[in-house]
């Protein structure tokens, strides 16, 4: 009786059920991807994708479930990637190598799978794992697994027992998100090979010192004054995977203002984004600030580094001035060492902060 038209009908029904879901989720991907988690709504998805909001709900469920289904997908597509690229190779450090130029080429794919696992739950920017399908949260730890079983490879080969190959394997992640992210302008990075080595390098200096790229490193600078400044765990996890980054890859004349950055996120009060206070000036904050050498005023956006050439206002975190601004508070006055020598600045307004309007996902 398979060829009844009873069955056809269930076929038919079958196959376009398969078709708009594939259809839904592949316009969801492109919002999330564009606009994140939170800010994704049911209403675009279902617009932009052609469906009603009710076709959605019932395919999906809710908007975890339909976020659910995208990452599910990429990151069964990133395993694939993985087994026919990496875990193929015999020798683990030349896996490694393989896997970081994956990661790299394939960043802009791939991003939104890993990021319910590398951020914070009570940002609110994305669900977090525990929220996630159980089916969902195990590609990522199969993921987590493979990439932890060539560190553990590695490690046996050159005798070492004191390091976790797990955390070898999200440390990974974290230079390779901080790169990717907030320091691949192309100013900053060689090519594809140079990087992944460099990268490799750095990741494994502890495994095998004379592996580590130790240019910038040479440069030695005076210690940093500490002061204590308010921020929110997100930036605080994002400045110390671009500290990272920038010690490998950035010019040895900006050591010092790492250095610096370093000694205020160590002693910085870390708030929940919505406790923040609203007078402090934090990343991807708008200010007035007024020179108190020629009395003028400018406005800046304190940005990340890849930002920072977006718009005339925007100044890099690593830049001198973006450096001592973050965590003024409206009214401090600070000094900035610039080329012309110390400046002195006094915080008039904070035109915008990401905490004070809710925007937690910048």
């Amino acid at each position: 009786m398979s060829d009844s038209p009873t069955s056809f009908t269930h076929i038919r029904r079958e196959r376009d059920r398969k078709r708009k879901k594939a259809e839904i989720i592949d316009e969801a991907e492109k919002i999330f991807r564009k606009k994140g988690f939170l800010l994704a709504t049911t209403d675009e998805i279902a617009r932009e994708s052609g469906y009603s909001v009710g076709t959605l709900y019932n395919l999906f469920g809710d908007k975890e479930g339909l976020y659910a289904e995208v990452l599910e997908g990429i990151g069964r597509a990133l395993l694939a990637r993985l087994e026919g690229a990496v875990l193929s190779k015999k020798d683990p450090e030349t896996a490694i190598e393989s896997l970081i130029k994956l990661r790299l080429c394939n960043y802009t794919t791939d991003r939104l799978f890993f990021q319910p696992f590398s951020c914070e739950g009570d940002v609110g920017i994305q669900p977090d794992p525990d929220h996630l399908p159980k089916r969902l949260v195990n590609l990522y730890h199969s993921y987590l697994d493979a990439v932890s079983a060539l560190f553990r490879q590695l490690l046996k080969r050159e005798g070492i027992r004191d390091l976790n190959p797990e955390h070898l394997a999200i440390s990974l992640e974290g230079i390779i998100n901080a790169f990717m992210g907030y320091w691949s302008r192309p100013e900053q990075s060689g090519s594809l090979d140079q990087v992944a080595r460099h990268i490799k390098g750095m990741l494994l200096s502890p495994v095998a010192p004379g592996r580590a790229v130790s240019g910038a490193d040479a440069v030695e600078e005076e210690p940093a004054v500490s002061r204590q400044i308010h921020m929110n765990r997100y930036d605080i996890e994002r400045l110390e995977e671009l500290i990272i980054v920038a010690r490998g890859f950035g010019r040895p004349d900006r050591r010092a203002h790492l250095d610096t950055l370093s000694a205020w996120l160590e002693g910085a009060i870390i708030d929940n984004p919505r406790e923040v206070p609203d007078d402090v000036i934090t990343m991807n904050s708008r200010v007035r600030l007024r020179n108190l050498e020629t009395d003028q005023e400018e406005i800046i956006l304190l940005v990340f580094p890849k930002d920072a050439n977006s718009a005339p206002e925007n100044l890099s975190i690593l830049a001198p001035l973006g450096t001592v601004t973050l965590g003024q508070r409206v009214g401090d006055v600070f000094e900035a060492p610039l080329s012309e020598g110390t400046v002195r600045y006094r915080v008039e307004e904070l035109l915008y902060q990401p905490e004070a309007a809710g925007d937690y996902h910048l």
